[in-house]
């Protein structure tokens, strides 16, 4: 049993530098961009092989996912603004550039320093794993990827959450306060129509399942609010409209409400201990509260990233058509 996880551990190596090589390699940018969604997937399965659930799901959500989708996206957009250029289609410019093939050799050699510390029995102290696995217990939660994301390293996560909303922040800035743009298509396909219909409501029980899951399994905010940014685009690209402008109350709300929640969750603990140091009594109904605020922030800031990046990539003649 332990020779065939070493193998698959051994072909799933290889397998991601290949494709990472293929990526850059690629000539047409179609080819490398699924590539690179394929790229994703694997490391979401390196990241189950490691032991880290939490993070193969983010993985294959944004890294793969929306990431992928944002790409495919900005592809579409750059190819029909220069659909009059003799070729017809772009091509990588990594491809056959010097950058290019530094990038290649950087990655060979840092794989094979990879290979040589772990030949020669390279041992990894496990850091602070201990401490923090024998302070569970004040945390609130039992899931310690919670714990120490929502609880031990709050401050990270703060600041991950507010560099999001800088982020859509930026897009916003650069559109100069237009409206996102209406994606509609007149002939939408009913069968897609259906298929919207009927994942929307799954995709949002599922996000609020990985939520209250958080505090003991795999899961939590990013996960989930990374699901609920799936459905987002996947809403925009069936042609749905979608009230994404900052004009609109709610919309604000929606997009700064995790960060403030977070904020003010470690401002009123402050009366008695540290900022974010949150009593142990009511840790678990803190973290929730706070989880549950981020969730529908990052869905919808992951929202707003791919149809702003979409309106920022459109030719002008797309923009003034009928």
């Amino acid at each position: 049993m332990l020779l065939d996880g070493l193998s698959f551990d051994l072909l799933l190596s290889i397998a991601l530098i290949a494709l990472a090589t293929a990526a850059l390699r690629a000539r047409d940018l179609f080819k490398s961009i699924v590539i690179f969604m394929l790229f994703g997937l694997l490391v979401a399965i390196a990241w189950v092989r490691v032991h880290a659930p939490d993070l193969a799901l983010a993985e294959a959500a944004i890294g793969s996912g929306i990431t992928g989708a944002l790409f495919l996206g900005a592809l579409n957009r750059i190819e029909r603004k220069r659909k009059g250029a003799a070729s017809g289609r772009l091509e990588n410019p990594v491809n056959g550039s010097t950058s290019g093939a530094w990038a290649v050799l950087l990655t060979l050699v840092l794989t094979g320093l990879l290979a040589m510390a772990v030949l020669s029995g390279w041992s990894y102290s496990g850091g602070l794993a201990d401490e923090a696995l024998s302070r569970i217990d004040e945390s609130g939660v039992v899931n310690p990827v919670t714990a120490v994301i929502l609880n031990f390293r709050a401050y990270d996560t703060l600041l991950e959450i507010g560099v999001l909303l800088l982020a859509v922040l930026g897009v916003y800035a650069v559109c100069e306060g237009q409206t996102m743009r209406d994606l509609r298509r007149r002939d939408r396909s009913k069968v897609l129509e259906t298929f919207v219909h009927l994942l929307s409501p799954m995709v949002v029980l599922t996000a609020g399942y990985l939520v209250w899951v958080g505090y003991k399994e795999p899961g939590g905010a990013f996960q989930a609010g990374a699901l609920l940014g799936g459905a987002g685009v996947v809403l925009l690209l069936s042609g749905r409209e979608l009230p994404l402008h900052t004009a609109r109350t709610v919309v604000r709300i929606i997009l700064g409400g995790g960060f403030l929640v977070f904020l003010l969750a470690g401002l009123l603990v402050m009366k008695d201990r540290a900022f974010l140091e949150y009593p142990r009594a009511s840790a678990k109904h803190i973290i929730l509260i706070i989880e549950l605020a981020c969730t529908v922030s990052i869905g919808a800031i992951l929202t707003v990233l791919f149809s702003g990046c979409a309106n920022l990539l459109a030719a002008p003649s797309e923009e003034e058509g009928p």
